[in-house]
């Protein structure tokens, strides 16, 4: 009997996947509006590779606390609050969402 291991019903939509160096990656001010905002794959092996630098900030993770915390894909959950999978700092962040109306204002210290 062969059994189904995975399904695209199990995998949760990914903003910025990084699978290779992302030394040089900038994103600022963006809308995460699925369930992983950021995909680390290179910080979840042994944690040496955090994403740490003022390229990564000032982002709006669908609430006023940031983004949560998963250890994988399907850990995941979608509640409306963006995921982070593998190491990587993302404050300071924005409390309001980015644009006309809210300006983006807060940073999430």
């Amino acid at each position: 009997m062969i059994e189904e291991i995975s399904s695209a019903e199990t995998i949760l939509s990914e903003a910025v996947k990084i699978d290779g160096d992302g030394s040089g990656l900038t994103f600022r001010a963006n809308k995460f509006l699925v369930a992983i905002g950021l995909n680390n794959k290179n910080g979840t092996d042994d944690g040496s590779r955090e994403l740490s630098s003022d390229r990564r900030k000032n982002n709006w993770w669908g609430s006023v606390d940031g983004p949560e915390e998963a250890t994988f894909n399907q850990d995941a959950d979608e509640d409306g609050r963006s995921d982070v999978i593998g190491n990587a700092t993302v404050k300071p962040f924005l409390r309001n969402p980015p644009g006309k109306e809210r300006q983006g204002k807060g940073n999430g210290n």
